[in-house]
């Protein structure tokens, strides 16, 4: 991803085109452009780690999916809350958006880094992304010129970026994780996070969503959307998603996997492991089984 003329001509004012939004209480933010970004460093406090949510394709800040992480975040108190808004760019073509996500990364990592110039630490950051969010979260780690902490890849989109260089990996923060419940089709198929959960398979159709559907409607969608809603349940329940570390989906199904190690998905996941884990979940909300969707055919067993 390198600028080129062809950026300065469709995005000739990026930085007055991104905003980002500090969360003060559900639905209550306050908004400035990434240029102005000092306006709101008042309202963060920099003894608590930060996390910045960025949606996907033809999201905005008003969002389900940003409005449900970041609430979330803001009912633990634990957190400064941040959702970066790029709709005007969002907004355009996919193949636009795909064009542009790499300018797009590295004007959010210049506004993440004056947060940090302003007191905020760069070592409790996570960055958390929603389909094309999730692969500009990873485009942020590698030109941000530091290590994040944590980067969660919630269904990272799959077309235009499955070639290795473009794509989310775990060398983009000290600890990558990613949730899948749409590969291959709005969500990529490639392992190549630190921790990546396949959710009831991690393809579609997730359970309760509709096996018939047209083409880019809700519907279509429901798959692709169960990742961020699987993880804001985990903010409230942090152990809803249980999910077992197997080298199969097949494999997990049989029960060969059954004792294997077994680690939370989402919020509590431990920065401290490696693999792939697999788990089941409900139907409708609450979508978490706990340790009942970390065994094949729903058995419960006792960890050892």
């Amino acid at each position: 991803f390198e600028q080129n003329d062809i950026y300065s001509t469709i995005f000739p004012s990026l930085l007055y085109e991104t905003h980002i939004n500090i969360f003060i209480s559900i639905k209550n933010y306050k908004d400035a452009f990434l240029q102005d970004i000092n306006k709101l460093v008042t309202d963060m406090d920099s003894r608590k780690p930060t996390v910045i949510y960025l949606h996907g394709y033809l999201g905005n800040v008003e969002s389900d999916d940003v409005i449900a992480i970041t609430s979330g975040y803001l009912q633990r108190r634990d957190h400064n809350v941040i959702a970066i808004d790029y709709r005007n760019i969002s907004s355009q073509s996919y193949a636009d958006l795909t064009d542009s996500a790499g300018l797009v990364g590295k004007v959010i990592s210049g506004g993440i880094n004056q947060l940090i110039s302003y007191g905020i630490s760069k070592r409790s950051i996570h960055l958390i992304g929603h389909s094309m969010g999730a692969q500009i979260a990873g485009i942020v780690g590698r030109t941000i010129g530091f290590k994040l902490s944590r980067i969660t890849g919630l269904d990272p989109a799959g077309p235009n970026f499955n070639y290795p260089e473009a794509h989310l990996s775990m060398n983009d923060a000290a600890f990558v994780d990613t949730i899948h419940t749409d590969a291959g089709a709005y969500g990529t198929a490639r392992l190549s996070a630190t921790v990546q959960f396949y959710v009831n398979k991690g393809y579609r159709v997730q359970p309760g969503c509709p096996i018939h559907y047209e083409f880019f409607s809700d519907e279509d969608f429901c798959s692709h959307h169960r990742s961020w809603k699987y993880y804001a349940e985990s903010l409230e329940t942090e152990n809803a998603f249980i999910g077992t570390y197997c080298n199969s989906s097949q494999m997990f199904d049989c029960g060969t996997c059954n004792k294997n190690m077994k680690i939370p998905m989402g919020y509590a996941t431990p920065t401290n492991v490696m693999g792939t884990f697999y788990l089941n979940t409900r139907s409708q909300s609450p979508f978490g089984m706990q340790i009942r969707g970390a065994v094949s055919n729903n058995l419960y067993i006792e960890l050892e």
